[in-house]
């Protein structure tokens, strides 16, 4: 589970906009990366006063069928709103929201043992609905290696 997390954290942080984006959008994207680990610091921050476990050990689990079915619902409409605004400079925001709750969520799942159950299956239900997302809209995938190809091809 942590590395779900951090594999979409990692992803945020270098993976998106991708290299043919325009400067103002990488811009925008950049300043909303640190801006959500400037979030992630001031959450950290408020917690100075709350008493935290540090702990890997995975609990039993569970299954919680509403915050999995909301969360994949929300990780589909996630998804199709990034399709949306890849190529403007609202990227920035949506990267500052990503960043700070992905970051925060991968804090409180090590650190805020009480949550860990509703965190994982958030986690693992916004991925099942990015994922299904790219399985019913494959566009974007297609489109942007016909970029990388185009470009290859122009040099």
């Amino acid at each position: 589970m942590p590395l779900i997390l951090a594999g979409l954290l990692l992803f945020t942080l270098f993976g998106i906009p991708d290299d043919m984006a325009d400067p103002n959008i990488k811009v925008s994207a950049r300043s909303g990366k640190w801006a959500g680990l400037i979030v992630l610091v001031l959450f950290i921050i408020s917690q100075k006063n709350r008493e935290l476990t540090f702990s890997f050990k995975i609990p039993a689990y569970g299954f919680a069928i509403w915050p999995t079915l909301l969360s994949t619902a929300a990780g589909f409409a996630l998804s199709r709103f990034f399709d949306l605004i890849k190529r403007t400079r609202v990227l920035g925001i949506f990267i500052l929201a990503l960043v700070a709750t992905t970051s925060i969520t991968f804090y409180s799942y090590i650190f805020i043992t009480n949550v860990r159950s509703t965190v994982v299956f958030i986690a693992l239900g916004i991925t099942f609905g990015v994922l299904f997302h790219e399985v019913l809209f494959p566009e974007f995938r297609s489109e942007k290696l016909k970029e990388i190809n185009d470009k290859k091809n122009k040099t």
